[in-house]
């Protein structure tokens, strides 16, 4: 069966001990925790003795879906940013349950609809923006004028002094 020669192929310790440190943040314990093992992290021996028979196709689960929470935020973001596309390196597709597909689905129009809404409310606000421009605009002319006739009245005053 040749899934399960691939599958046997992508639970290698040392992709485990990879997955482990760079997407799920793990760290071994640090010289000052009090145990004997400071600093020393699972070896690939150890991963090895938990990465046989049935529990191949564990790893082989974990390493293709698990996320970070980190890695799974940026992925929504990019989502409701970009909007959904067929990329999101979940396989081809092909077999799935049609609840799964459905809920894929269903995720993808709600990140559409918050998209939606936010492009509504970027839009709201844009035109609330122009209107308060406006205003402002109206607001600095009457000002202006106000001040022409302020500096006329006086410009009167001091001439009828003078002309006196």
């Amino acid at each position: 069966m040749q899934s399960s020669t691939s599958s046997a192929m992508a639970a290698q310790p040392e992709a485990i001990l990879e997955w482990l440190q760079k997407e799920m943040g793990y760290r071994p314990a640090g010289p000052y925790t009090g145990s004997n093992r400071a600093g020393v992290g699972p070896s690939a021996d150890a991963i090895r003795k938990v990465c046989r028979g049935n529990m191949i196709q564990v790893w082989n689960f974990l390493l293709q879906r698990v996320k970070s929470e980190k890695t799974v935020e940026t992925i929504r973001r990019n989502i409701i940013v970009h909007g959904s596309g067929d990329g999101n390196g979940n396989g081809n597709g092909k077999g799935k349950e049609g609840g799964k597909r459905r809920e894929k689905e269903r995720g993808k129009i709600e990140a559409l609809q918050e998209r939606e809404a936010a492009e509504k409310e970027v839009e709201r606000l844009r035109q609330i923006l122009r209107r308060q421009r406006k205003e402002l605009k109206a607001k600095m002319l009457e000002v202006s004028k106000e001040e022409a006739e302020r500096k006329r009245m006086l410009d009167d005053r001091s001439n009828l002094r003078i002309s006196r």
